[in-house]
């Protein structure tokens, strides 16, 4: 287990990475540059556990869908995104998106100004999802799967909603996945056609963190990554 301040760790990990703190301002920036690799960096925490407002949310949503024969139901139902009604799947996946949707529009607007105040209009843009505390998203594939429809989201003329973000690494330290039950680290990129930069980035980043971890916890880590779904 790390102690003290979570954020406090992962800046110094960053820095023993070889990356740089971005100096604060009124206008809220990205937190983090690795020059060499032209990389401008934002970090997101998740510490709210949300599973009690979000189950009323489902079953307020489950009601309606009782009223509309969307679903028949007697009793206690265990719903799967995977197995739900289509219609009923979208009105879920709308729920689930709205905070990841805030947070994600969030970090591209602080990683667009932290590339103009460096003069890097060329930097790619990583999106830093940390869970601190969150058990409702403890499937990395699951939550991934969310954050890659919010990532092709686009504008009424067609363009990315969310230009700046180029790829997106999702990873805990003490909450573990679902179903393996080990601290994680997820990773995938915007680009259609593989980013074989940014790919290389995230598994190195990743292969760092864990040897950070197993250095100020004197416990061994296993590594398990899981890459983002198509």
């Amino acid at each position: 287990m790390l102690e003290g301040d979570f954020e406090t760790h992962v800046r110094r990990f960053v820095q023993g990475c070889e990356g740089e703190l971005i100096p604060e301002a009124d206008e809220e920036r990205a937190d983090f540059l690795f020059p060499s690799d032209n990389i401008v960096a934002e970090l997101k925490t998740l510490q709210e556990d949300a599973r009690r407002e979000h189950a009323q949310k489902l079953q307020d949503l489950a009601n309606d869908w009782a009223k509309r024969g969307l679903v028949r139901a007697c009793g206690r139902v265990v719903f799967s995104l995977q197995t739900i009604n289509p219609v009923c799947r979208r009105e879920w996946l709308r729920i689930l998106e709205r905070p990841l949707g805030n947070l994600v529009r969030k970090a591209n607007r602080q990683i667009r100004s932290a590339k103009a105040y460096l003069h890097r209009p060329t930097a790619k843009g990583l999106l830093l999802i940390a869970n601190d505390g969150n058990f409702l998203h403890t499937s990395p594939t699951d939550y991934m799967i969310l954050v890659s429809r919010v990532l092709h989201k686009k504008t009424p003329m067609g363009e990315k909603q969310f230009p700046e973000i180029h790829g997106v690494v999702y990873f805990s330290h003490r909450i573990p996945s679902r179903n393996e039950g080990m601290p994680f680290w997820a990773s995938g990129h915007t680009s259609p056609k593989g980013d074989l930069q940014m790919q290389e980035f995230q598994k190195r980043l990743g292969t760092h963190w864990y040897a950070y971890i197993q250095k100020v916890t004197g416990q061994p880590v296993a590594e398990a990554y899981f890459p983002i779904p198509k």
